[in-house]
């Protein structure tokens, strides 16, 4: 068998294998575990296999024709693949969220900022010179809205398009992995790096390995909210409103009701709350519940361009990817995070020339079918 050429990196698969060799393994362990057994992080990936593609004959087109451009919320991509919010980047390169930005920007695609990122909206903003499309992301902490507001204020005059409130993390995640440091040292968010999107003093408040063991990070990080949190973020802001983790039919049709945007189908990469449905399995009642009234994006799972189209068969605007960024950013920093949103757009250019779909909008769901209509 020939052996791994880290310097040849063909698809996603190649560039997680390679990333795993780079980065720390308490790094590694942070970003690919999934909560409890992992079963929906697992399903996440498999569900995308449940369906073929189902072409017609005679009506393929040249790749050239193809346009992978999408808009979101009023703004173009180049391609239909944003960049999901993640934490902490500066554990996969050390320029953090600063080379995920430029990479973005150079893709032409939207990158969600994490609350949690390691490098401030402002040294993002400085990176990528003001470009690119750019959100934030927000949850609640502290008990302290004027951290919050802080956030959004900053963000509005930075010149971010959007607020994405992560709703699915409620609470602290149950990881065993975590739980296991926990019983072996004084365990916390505990690495060199800080949140630079928090004051020195919110950082030791919470974050402080010397003073916050693991459960009283738990109890300090997340807090449950509510739709009057959401009504809360409406009264203080224009910008459009993104709620992101919406799983169940129902709650997409109450989100219709507070003034969003956009529902970003998710379940947080299987990391919060193991035995949900896949996002693919979910992103069909999201679309019918909100019968076309605000824009409806999906991420989890994603790892091939095959994979976006059938995303985008069954009714997303657009798809968001998270781990394999950080693969990218990983192995080699902007050009890493480039060239994973590259090869996925250039993989979904070639499936879409070969079912005839010259842009996003014709990719209908009758080119797509569940595997389980040709069992016996």
């Amino acid at each position: 068998m020939a052996s791994f050429n880290s310097s040849i990196l063909t698809c996603l698969e190649e560039y997680e294998q390679s990333a795993h060799s780079k980065v720390k393994e308490s790094a590694w362990n942070y970003y690919s575990e999934g909560s409890c057994l992992g079963q929906t992080k697992k399903e996440n990936i498999e569900a995308f296999k449940k369906y073929y593609i189902l072409p017609r004959a005679f009506r393929a087109c040249k790749e050239s024709e193809v346009d992978l451009s999408v808009n979101i919320l009023g703004s173009k991509m180049a391609l239909p693949i944003g960049v999901a919010p993640t934490g902490r980047h500066a554990l996969a390169h050390p320029q953090g969220e600063e080379a995920t930005v430029k990479g973005c920007t150079r893709a032409g695609v939207c990158m969600i900022q994490s609350v949690f990122s390691n490098k401030s909206m402002e040294e993002v903003t400085e990176s990528c010179k003001g470009q690119g499309l750019r959100w934030m992301q927000l949850q609640p902490l502290l008990s302290e809205s004027c951290v919050v507001e802080d956030i959004i204020k900053r963000a509005e005059s930075l010149g971010y398009s959007g607020i994405v409130i992560t709703c699915d993390q409620p609470n602290f995640p149950i990881s065993y992995a975590a739980m296991k440091e926990s019983k072996i040292k004084n365990y916390a968010i505990k690495n060199p790096e800080v949140f630079g999107n928090f004051s020195k003093e919110i950082n030791d408040k919470i974050f402080s390995p010397e003073s916050n063991p693991y459960s009283e990070v738990k109890e300090k990080m997340f807090e449950p909210i509510s739709w009057d949190w959401v009504d809360w973020v409406r009264s203080i802001t224009t910008l459009p409103i993104i709620i992101k983790g919406i799983l169940n039919p129902h709650d997409a049709e109450e989100a219709l009701k507070h003034d969003i945007q956009a529902i970003y189908v998710s379940n947080h990469g299987g990391r919060v709350l193991d035995s949900v449905p896949p996002t693919l399995y979910a992103l069909p009642e999201i679309i019918k519940a909100v019968n076309g009234k605000v824009e409806v994006y999906v991420d989890g799972g994603i790892r091939h361009g095959t994979d976006v189209l059938k995303a985008l068969a069954l009714g997303a605007r657009a798809v968001f990817v998270g781990k394999p960024i950080i693969w990218g950013l990983a192995c080699n920093g902007e050009d890493g995070v480039f060239d994973v949103l590259q090869m996925l757009g250039d993989e979904l250019r070639a499936v879409m020339a070969s079912t005839g779909c010259k842009r996003a909008s014709e990719v209908t769901p009758d080119i797509i079918r569940l595997a389980s209509n040709y069992y016996s």
